[in-house]
């Protein structure tokens, strides 16, 4: 199991709280095997990604908020291609460390 947290989320429960995620979505995200998230806040204002893998399938969500709310409410998880979404340019050690080892992965089957 490999999760990397980034900014702001500083583990799968940073995550579900952040995001306000009812019992069933945080079962989901508790049980992945792989979790990338990312939270920038700054100056009243901030951004989520998270990337995670569960039972063989990639799935991305994205998130932001003004100073007025929060993450709450926007948990809409979107299944993703890791070919596709390893073309963000999230410049960070972790990112990269994530998306190399999950790219390395899935090429081995």
């Amino acid at each position: 199991m490999t999760h990397i947290f980034e900014g702001d989320f500083g583990s799968v429960e940073d995550v579900i709280s952040n995001f306000n995620l009812d019992t069933a979505q945080a079962e989901v995200l508790r049980a992945a095997d792989r979790v990338y998230a990312v939270y920038g806040y700054e100056d009243y204002d901030g951004w989520a990604f998270v990337l995670y893998r569960t039972q063989g399938r990639w799935y991305e969500v994205h998130g932001s908020h003004c100073s007025c709310y929060g993450l709450e409410g926007q948990w809409e998880p979107e299944e993703a291609v890791l070919q596709a979404v390893a073309r963000y340019s999230r410049n960070t050690v972790g990112w990269k460390a994530f998306i190399t080892q999950a790219l390395a992965e899935e090429a081995n089957g």
